[in-house]
């Protein structure tokens, strides 16, 4: 087969000689080509010839079949399947259109009997448009409804139903169809309509259209002046004011209003005469200011919202458009319409790449949908925060939802498909926190949860090859805390091979093996996994392991004292703790709400040292203390946080109705920041309190306290190394 390279450069200099001078040059091969060099050369010969030249690889026409749904075309074309042709399987949604429109089209086949004016015929050809176009009908058939609900409009001479005719039309052509040329043509066609539109909803359609055509000329598309676009603005402006400043219809007045506010915020307003907080707080006040007016599409305006997020800096206004939102949704539909409204808002402030943001909203979310009726929701909430605080390094604060999300999903594996889902990610990501701080027992444990959550989703036909890549970051780093063991620990791990092997991890199956003198064993698998020699296979642990042996890295098995570095966004604390359930879940919590705070904007005018906290978690006796966990700081040894936890505490701390749980946790995050700081504690009591006011009380307290859950999940003796980890 030729080389694309060649033959490209032959064709376009054939081209460049003809006599007809072309603007552009497409070059199409089925072969694969590389992005830099397709660049290259695509620059190279625009240079040469005079001519753009655009090259479109395989992975274009690949792209091009499965987005413009053209397989059935490729496989016909192409014989690729002749004895089984594709089917599109119609769901039931699509079929209950389907149905809808052939009624819809008998009745439109004798007009006169079925309809009693030419408005009726109208709003059945538009219906039967909206109909053909959901069910991804051929353009020209949506393209003839529309014609004809157009056309039969334009009879009746009322101008909302010519006005909402053409509006659907363009509306369709460019988020179906990628074609922005109809709704110049329509905003034309209506355009001297706008001064006679009598309500809010109707202006909205213009602003729609208006949006459409801003976003193309951002594209380069449109030119704003040829297509008249500022006067167009002020026109639709006035024509808002006009409705906004007539009271004698106040929910459309306040809709008016509404949407001037909107249209102030609009990304192409280089409007610099108001801050965003101010027309974000006018906004607020435009809900508020809806509670008695039922006609007020409140929900459809708060959508919209959500969307601001994408391109909006979190502010004061931000949030406090939200909390006005919030309420108000909270008193039309209850706490749930809440958390899907702030679930929405996660999401867009995930897309934006603002993760700690997007943490405490979707935290929130968990909150308000923690009810029998929406668990699955809370769940997803909490999967997508601890999977935004990973994101964003912090994974302490990470561990609070992913074992909330773990502790409910897990209590449905093998009864709810999505269940067992959420259980092998959050469980997965407990595993990677427990690893990444050395305690090989729970790591193995939550492993184990994992693999049985996997388990299930293979029973119920999942594809689980996405799950690859991560597994394959955490055996690298499982390998090499393996191969950092002294003989005496990895001696102890005789009995993991199996479970090993079970859990998908093979290489680190092979790093046990050939640690514990069973290399023999394992040759003949190690050789046809590898295709390699048994000499080079030794050769590959030798290396290795002279390699591990320069490493300082800590792995536990069941030691008295688990140490660890934990370093925290504005300072590090070296944190020992006692290897007990009561204690080891104690300091994660703490850690983890600590964490937390400190990854909001509370802190941002405390000054910290650069001394390390020297912070231990610990048993031991508590006298006059108001509950049997206290911390102390030692005045005699700078920089260091005790934190004694009496025997008995563990009921203390589970204790449903004990009010002063809350009360420990956040006296302890407040000692450390004020060890940790150089400013005043009444400065950094104040901060701490912003940052708990930011979060959430309930989001902080979400998994908290932990000791119970993680019992549950992967035993008391989790952090244990025994040889019966897996008999269950």
């Amino acid at each position: 087969m030729k080389k694309w390279t060649t033959k490209v450069r032959s064709d376009v200099r054939k081209i460049a000689k003809l006599d007809v001078k072309w603007s552009k040059i497409f070059f199409v091969t089925s072969q694969f080509a590389r992005d830099k060099t397709r660049a290259r050369i695509e620059d190279e010969l625009s240079k040469e010839c005079g001519i753009e030249v655009c090259i479109l690889d395989r992975e274009w026409i690949i792209d091009r079949v499965f987005s413009h749904k053209r397989e059935a075309i490729a496989i016909e074309e192409l014989e690729i399947i002749k004895s089984q042709p594709l089917e599109k399987r119609t769901g039931p949604t699509d079929t209950a259109r389907r149905n809808e429109l052939d009624d819809l089209l008998t009745k439109l086949r004798e007009p006169l009997r079925h309809f009693s004016s030419d408005y009726g015929i109208a709003g059945a050809y538009l219906h039967a448009a909206v109909l053909a176009r959901g069910l991804e009908l051929p353009r020209h058939e949506v393209a003839g409804f529309f014609s004809q609900a157009r056309q039969m409009a334009k009879k009746t001479k009322y101008v909302p139903q010519i006005v909402r005719a053409a509006y659907e039309h363009a509306w369709a052509d460019n988020w179906w169809y990628d074609d922005i040329e109809t709704a110049v043509q329509v905003y034309e066609e209506i355009e001297p309509h706008l001064k006679t539109m009598t309500e809010a909803a109707e202006l909205e359609m213009y602003a729609n259209l208006q949006s459409l055509m801003w976003v193309a000329t951002m594209r380069g598309e449109l030119d704003p002046e040829s297509e008249k676009l500022w006067d167009r603005h002020d026109d639709l402006v006035s024509a808002l004011q006009n409705q906004a400043d007539d009271q004698s219809y106040p929910s459309n007045a306040l809709q008016a209003e509404t949407m001037l506010r909107f249209l102030e915020l609009q990304p192409w307003n280089d409007d610099e005469g108001r801050s965003h907080d101010d027309i974000l707080r006018d906004l607020a006040n435009c809900f508020e200011r809806s509670r008695n007016l039922p006609t007020y599409p409140l929900t459809r305006f708060t959508d919209s919202v959500v969307g601001l997020a994408d391109f909006l800096e979190p502010s004061e206004g931000f949030d406090f458009l939200f909390g006005t939102m919030g309420s108000l949704i909270a008193e039309r539909d209850g706490e749930v319409a809440v958390a899907r409204l702030l679930m929405q808002q996660g999401q867009q402030l995930q897309k934006a790449s603002r993760g700690k943001e997007a943490a405490i909203v979707l935290l929130r979310a968990s909150v308000k949908a923690a009810k029998e009726e929406c668990l699955e929701l809370s769940i997803d909430a909490a999967f997508r925060a601890a999977t935004c605080l990973t994101g964003e390094g912090t994974i302490l604060a990470a561990r609070l939802p992913a074992l909330y999300a773990a502790s409910l999903s897990c209590q449905w594996a093998g009864t709810e498909f999505h269940s067992a889902w959420f259980g092998s990610r959050s469980s997965r990501l407990l595993a990677w926190l427990d690893l990444s701080q050395g305690r090989l027992s729970a790591f193995l444990r939550w492993m184990g949860l994992t693999t049985n959550c996997l388990q299930e989703l293979l029973q119920d036909g999942y594809e689980v090859a996405n799950f690859s890549a991560t597994y394959n970051d955490i055996e690298r780093h499982l390998c090499g805390r393996l191969m950092c063991l002294g003989q005496e620990q990895i001696d102890r791990c005789s009995s993991l091979p199996q479970p090993l092997r079970w859990m998908g991890f093979q290489m680190a199956y092979f790093v046990v093996m050939y640690r514990t003198g069973r290399s023999d064993e394992i040759k003949s698998e190690w050789m046809s996994a590898y295709e390699t020699t048994s000499e080079q296979m030794h050769e590959v642990f030798a290396k290795w392991e002279h390699e591990s042996a320069s490493l300082e890295v800590q792995t536990y098995l069941d030691d008295q004292v688990f140490v660890t570095e934990c370093k925290l966004s504005q300072f590090a604390c070296d944190v020992r703790s006692d290897a007990e359930i009561a204690v080891m879940t104690f300091a994660d919590d703490v850690l983890g709400i600590l964490e937390l705070l400190l990854s909001t904007n509370a802190f941002e005018g405390i000054k910290f040292a650069e001394a390390r906290i020297d912070l231990s978690f610990e048993r031991g006796t508590v006298e006059n203390a108001d509950s049997p966990i206290v911390g102390v700081f030692n005045a005699e040894v700078p920089d260091r946080v005790r934190v004694v936890i009496a025997d008995g505490a563990e009921n203390w701390l589970t204790d449903p109705n004990n009010e002063l749980v809350p009360s420990v946790y956040l006296r302890i995050c407040s000692t450390i920041v004020q060890m940790a700081s150089v400013q005043s504690n009444e400065l950094v009591n104040q901060c701490v309190e912003t940052a708990i006011e930011k979060v959430g009380i309930d989001s902080l307290f979400l998994s908290v306290p932990s000791l119970d859950l993680v019992a549950q999940l992967i035993g008391s003796n989790c952090y244990q190394f025994t040889d019966d980890m897996f008999d269950a």
